[in-house]
């Protein structure tokens, strides 16, 4: 599912058995870059994480890992990133500061922005991790994609328990 496999095995080899919520998120917003379309996208797509240092480490560590393509770059630091318009997925954390903040920086530019709950859609997130049957899962607002010119595959959106419209 959304390269889970591709996952397990890159953690496999640094010894890591058993997957944390946060290494799901990574592997998530490591992939999703393959599943979105948007305007100007650069070769290499630069995921910015605010408020959770445990999934901005393990998706460093994929991309670090991953010697297949090196088309992923993680940034911490999404405040500075947002004013240069350097993300082209934002994560926005439980531990954010300011979340909404975030989400009216972009000002409906062409970032996917990822968050960790149902609220976040309604407040102008396009995903949202979700906990369902003990499993990281994920809902979509394709309004708010589509509002940001973000354009969301079907194999993507086929993996979502909820699309909203």
């Amino acid at each position: 599912m959304l390269g889970l496999m591709m996952t397990r095995v890159l953690l496999a080899a640094q010894g890591v058995s058993a997957l944390s919520a946060s290494d799901i998120k990574a592997a998530y917003l490591y992939q999703f870059g393959q599943y979105i379309q948007s305007p100007a996208r650069p070769v290499t797509l630069t995921v910015c994480v605010v408020g959770d240092d445990a999934v901005a480490t393990a998706l460093e560590r994929l991309a670090r890992e991953d010697t297949a393509t090196e088309k992923t770059a993680v940034r911490r630091d999404a405040g500075t990133a947002l004013t240069a318009g350097g993300c082209g997925i934002l994560f926005v954390g439980h531990d954010a500061p300011r979340g909404a903040a975030l989400l009216k920086a972009l000002g409906g530019g062409p970032t996917l922005v990822v968050g960790e709950d149902a609220p976040f859609l309604r407040a102008g997130g396009m995903i949202a991790f979700i906990l369902q049957d003990r499993k990281v899962r994920f809902s979509v607002n394709l309004t708010n994609a589509e509002a940001a010119h973000v354009k969301l595959s079907s194999q993507l959106l086929q993996h979502a328990v909820e699309v909203l419209q």
